[in-house]
């Protein structure tokens, strides 16, 4: 996007702070659109997991091409 004058516009965006435990993410660009995301803490937790495959049906202790 250009002015009056022929000089090319350039936009950003930028996102006041948040607070409560919100953290804020910008993406995008002024040629693709931006998107602002506030997210509250991370949502990510571990876990540990057995994986069994039930093939008694099938005859084998373990499906093809895994151990």
């Amino acid at each position: 996007m250009y002015d009056s004058k022929g000089r090319m516009i350039d936009y950003s965006v930028t996102e006041m702070p948040v607070t409560n435990g919100y953290t804020c993410y910008v993406t995008g660009s002024m040629d693709k659109g931006f998107d602002i995301t506030n997210r509250k803490g991370e949502n990510k937790i571990s876990i540990t997991v057995t994986k069994e495959w039930d093939t008694a049906d099938q005859g084998k202790k373990t499906r093809s091409g895994s151990s």
